[in-house]
Order: C-alpha cells, then structure tokens, then sequence
C-alpha cells in the first residue's frame, strides 16, 4: 500500500515533462530560447533519465548563443521584410520529437507498472483474505459440529440439525457437514422407531385390557392422517422455495453473474441441503468459476511470454548497435558511432551496455584530439585522412 503514492507522483510529473517539451518546442520555433531552456530545465528536473532533453537543451543553448554573436543589421533593403521566425536546423527537430517521445514512452511504463503493481497488490489481497477467511469458517464450522454432537448425545434432534443448518451457511457444499447431518438424521429416524414400537406395545396392552379400543384406534388413525399431511405440504412448500431459487440461480448464471448465482445457491441450500439439483448447479458453477480463472491465468502467461520476446528481440537489436559501434571506433570514425549508440538509446535509454559503449567512444574521440594537437600540422578532424 505504500507505493501507491510514489507512482502517482511519478505519473504526474512524467506527464508533466510531455507538456514542458512541447511548450519549449513553441518556443524554439518562435525564437524564444532563454524561455524554451526554461521550460526544457523544468522538464529534466522532472524526468531526469530522458537523455534526448539533455540533447535538446544543448542545442538550443547552442542557438541562442549564436543568436547573441551575430552581427545585427541596422538597415534594411528597399522591399525587404523582417523576419521574427528563424529558420531551425532539422536536427534540433528530430532531437525536439526524441525526447518528447522518450517523456511519453516513460509515461506509458511508469502507468504500465502502475497497473502491474496495483493488479499483483489486489491478487495477494484478495488470496490473503480467502486464507484467513476460510481459516475462520473451518473454525466455526468446527464450533457448530461440535455443539450438534452434544446435542445429539441428549436426544435433541432438532437442536443438532439447527447447528447443522449454520455450518451449512458458511459452507453448503462441504463433505463433512452432509456426513454429519446424515448421522443426525439416521439417529432420529431410529429412535422414532423405537419409540413408535414402544408406544404401539403400550397401545395394544391397553387395548387388552379394554380401555377404549376404537376410540384411540380412530385417535391414532387422525392423527397420523394430519401429521401426514402436514409432512407433505412441508415437502411441497420446500420444494417449490428450492425451485425458485434454481431458476434464479440459473438467470444469474446465464447473465455471466457467477458469484451472485452461487450464493443464490447457497441461500437454497439452508431449506434443503440434500437437494440433488442443488447440489450438481452448485459443482457446474464451481467448475464454470474454475475455467475462467484457469483462461484469466493462461492469458497472463501469454502476456509474459510476448513481453520476454520483445525484451529479447530489444536485447539483440542493441547489442547489433553495439558491435556497428565499436568497428567504428576501431576506424576512428567517432561521430557516426555516437549516432549509432544514440538510435540504439531509443530501444532501451537505461541500458548500461549502451551507456558504458558511450563512454568507451568519448574517451577514444578524446584521446584522439588529444594526439592531434599534440601533432602542429595534423588534421583537426576525428576522421583519418583517405
């Protein structure tokens, strides 16, 4: 979270250096040069990597240096018009469109690393808040379970399915939980047996004994009639609530909302854990959530692939400009190596190879001034004589 400000600083000053290059550029062209160092000066305090506004700021400093040592002319010809615009050397141009290039190339990475930065920072976040939040859910699932098995050890049935019915809340699809509400629910059905035969056995000695025979065999007899009817317009009632989440679930799937359609799932699920349908859309969205992430994760790796190749292609291309350079300084022919190196800084400005070949020209076009001066009636170029 702390680099947050720094790219943001970054970017606004980067941007700013685009802005400033092109406002000197203005007024190159209009002949202001102390105002266009001023604007190319602010530039470079902001952006002091862009080698192309060092170039720029020497040729203009040149210009305006030339500007103050030639003759001025008091008069004019008959017919003549002044002239406020001067005419500007095409390398001063091409400098100029360099370095406002390398200001918006340097803008461009410095929000490409941005994004990478706040991507990579939001993925560690979220995976961090998954690991503790299914830490805290393992743990309160174990807390529910554990309630539910002391619940069933005294025979209260539904107490124990009510502690079941909240770990299915934090995770419907859980093995364990269904497992669990199994043994819940097998426990209670044979004890409801037990306890039916016992009352059956109680019911047929009172029977025996003449106490009421058809009176409680028309007793029994209603009252399993409305306790069955009771269980089956609760089955239909929960079958028709698990229907209408399906479908809703299925709308939600089918608009491309895949976590609002798992937990209208999971919602469903509460009423009727065991539900087959349920139970396959919840393993058929997991599955559809799984290939998205797998495509998302396949198009990273072809993203990095493509930026390895291009960083490679970059590599051999400067290190073709390094050799062209170094022949060159073996024939003495500094100016064109130096052109060679400044076309390569194009590719990669930050490259220390191209920087230490720089270096390695200068020093070579330095000894040989030297040893020309050194010689009274030598050549004063570079360049040998042919």
């Amino acid at each position: 979270m702390s680099k947050t400000p720094e790219f943001r600083r970054s970017t606004e000053q980067l941007n700013e250096v685009a802005t400033l290059l092109k406002q000197a550029d203005k007024l190159v062209k209009e002949g202001k040069y102390s105002a266009a160092l001023d604007e190319i000066a602010k530039a470079r305090t902001r952006d002091p990597r862009n080698l192309y506004a060092v170039a720029y700021e020497d040729r203009v400093r040149s210009l305006l240096k030339s500007s103050h040592t030639k003759p001025e002319k008091n008069t004019l010809t008959a017919g003549a018009q002044p002239t406020s615009i001067p005419v500007l050397p095409p390398a001063l141009e091409q400098i100029s469109n360099l370095a406002l290039a390398q200001a918006e190339r340097s803008l461009a990475e410095a929000l490409a690393a941005e994004h990478a930065e706040r991507v990579q920072r939001k993925n560690e976040d979220e995976r961090e808040k998954k690991q503790a939040l299914r830490g805290t859910i393992e743990a309160k699932i174990d807390g529910f379970l554990a309630r539910a098995s002391e619940f069933l050890q005294k025979e209260d049935y539904n107490r124990a399915l009510d502690e079941v019915a909240r770990a299915y809340l934090l995770d419907p699809a859980n093995a364990r939980i269904r497992e669990f509400e199994e043994q819940v629910r097998s426990t209670r059905e044979k004890t409801r047996s037990r306890r039916d035969e016992d009352r059956a056995k109680r019911e047929q000695k009172r029977v025996v004994k003449g106490e009421g025979f058809w009176e409680a065999q028309l007793t029994r007899r209603e009252k399993e009639r409305r306790e069955r009817d009771a269980s089956k317009t609760a089955r239909e009632l929960q079958e028709t609530r698990a229907r209408q989440g399906i479908n809703k679930a299925l709308s939600l799937f089918e608009a491309g909302k895949l976590d609002d359609a798992l937990a209208e799932l999971a919602s469903t699920a509460i009423n009727d854990p065991l539900h087959t349908e349920v139970v396959a859309l919840e393993r058929k969205f997991r599955e559809a959530q799984e290939r998205i992430r797998q495509e998302e994760l396949a198009f990273y790796r072809i993203q990095k692939e493509e930026q390895r190749k291009k960083r490679e292609a970059i590599l051999r291309a400067i290190k073709k400009h390094i050799e062209s350079a170094d022949r060159l300084i073996g024939q003495q022919r500094f100016s064109e190596a130096l052109r060679v190196i400044t076309r390569a800084f194009v590719l990669d400005p930050m490259n220390e190879d191209l920087h230490a070949c720089q270096s390695r020209i200068v020093a070579a076009q330095e000894r040989g001034l030297k040893t020309d001066e050194n010689q009274q009636n030598g050549p004063t170029t570079d360049e040998p004589k042919r």
